[in-house]
């Protein structure tokens, strides 16, 4: 049969090969279940077939490029017949078919998107989740893992299938997440992936709707977001002004977007004084970051900057004015900062506390009101305005004309 000399013929002619290939094609959509025993006997060649393709910078003369891509192109149209005719008959094949979708030269031919999307629909997803969390850890780049994740996302498809396999679906996107734990592993796309492996991860939580569950989710989610938090908050700048990377920016950015979003769904009590001890830190130290752009003023979108609404959130969800203090008097020590930025940055964050917070927050008045007199006199001219809308906004909230208390 030609599966059995697939394997012996990987380094011989292409046309010999491609053709074995075809016939083994051929024979899958005939004898279908039949062919079982030979599927290996296709697949292993075809990933050999890979491995032996050079990079972009090696010009070997035996063999061209497009000559290469023709050969991986026959072997996977070989193989998208096998898993759509035989479906669930290739379960114990999975690893190693993961292996050839999922490898960096097959990633963008149109059969291995194809094959990626033909999966999920012929494995029901208890069968596929095992071998894709296994094969994780063996994405040889950024790009493989992303493929990866986008196939992960096709087979949580269907409520039903999350709810019925949500603890190994949120084990494996936790450990995506881990990634950000790892000191000096991250570059631009390798943020980017671990941003949309995030996004997947609250969709998923999303269509969890059991408290037992959404709970679980979400400590096991901000202990580890807590350990990137740490991390985060001790990144080292690659400017005389201080600035930060931009991939460290863009990390710091994204962890505390999610902060905010795990603080603004909290409804099940998990934001304690414990995690909030351990967590205040970290959201406050970005107050004080400076970005890849440098430590000028923001403009009218000061307000949008993540780190304003995660904190109000991070009230809010706190419940509880022992919390405010602490939250409140680290705000007010960033309004004390040399760095202009830093110093509207607070201001916006007390104005949206009192916003949100409305005669609750006159409990934290007393402390607010020196911060808010040393401010007033700021040699910025945007610093001072957002000092006096701040001012109008307490008067309006208490009542009472504060002017005379700034002394």
């Amino acid at each position: 049969m030609a599966a059995e000399f697939l394997s012996n013929e990987v380094t011989r002619g292409e046309a010999r090969m491609h053709t074995l290939f075809r016939v083994a094609e051929g024979l899958a959509s005939k004898l279908r279940s039949v062919f079982v025993p030979y599927f290996q006997q296709l697949v292993d060649p075809a990933v050999q077939a890979l491995e032996f393709m050079p990079s972009d910078s090696q010009t070997p003369k035996r063999r061209k490029k497009h000559e290469d891509m023709e050969l991986v192109e026959a072997a996977l149209v070989g193989v998208r017949v096998l898993v759509d005719t035989l479906g669930g008959f290739l379960t114990p094949h999975l690893p190693q078919l993961l292996r050839l979708v999922l490898h960096p030269h097959a990633l963008e031919q149109p059969t291995a998107v194809a094959l990626r999307e033909l999966l999920p629909q012929k494995l029901p997803a208890r069968v596929l989740l095992p071998p894709l969390r296994t094969a994780w850890a063996e994405c040889p780049s950024a790009a493989a893992a992303a493929a990866h994740l986008e196939l992960l996302a096709s087979t949580l498809q269907d409520p039903a299938t999350v709810k019925a396999q949500h603890v190994g679906v949120m084990e494996f996107l936790l450990e995506v997440l881990d990634l950000r734990s790892a000191p000096g592993a991250f570059d631009l796309e390798g943020v980017q992936l671990v941003e949309g492996a995030a996004v997947a991860l609250i969709g998923i939580e999303r269509r969890l709707d059991a408290p037992r569950n959404a709970r679980r989710y979400a400590r096991q989610t901000l202990t580890r977001m807590g350990r990137t938090g740490a991390y985060t908050q001790a990144g080292k700048t690659s400017a005389a002004d201080g600035a930060l990377p931009a991939s460290l920016w863009q990390l710091r950015t994204q962890v505390v977007l999610a902060y905010g979003q795990c603080f603004a769904h909290d409804t099940v009590q998990f934001l304690d004084k414990a995690r909030f001890d351990a967590l205040l830190p970290a959201i406050v130290a970005q107050l004080e970051a400076v970005p890849p752009s440098g430590g000028g003023l923001p403009g009218p979108e000061a307000a949008q900057e993540p780190v304003v609404p995660c904190l109000v959130n991070m009230a809010v969800a706190a419940g509880a004015d022992t919390l405010w203090k602490p939250l409140n008097h680290a705000v007010l020590l960033c309004g004390r900062s040399q760095h202009p930025r830093t110093r509207l940055l607070a201001l916006e964050v007390t104005v949206a506390l009192v916003q949100r917070l409305q005669e609750e927050f006159l409990i934290l008045l007393p402390e607010t009101l020196p911060t808010l007199s040393e401010l007033m006199e700021d040699s910025e001219e945007a610093i001072e305005s957002k000092c006096q809308e701040l001012l109008e906004l307490l008067e309006q909230v208490s009542g009472e004309d504060l002017k005379s208390m700034l002394g």
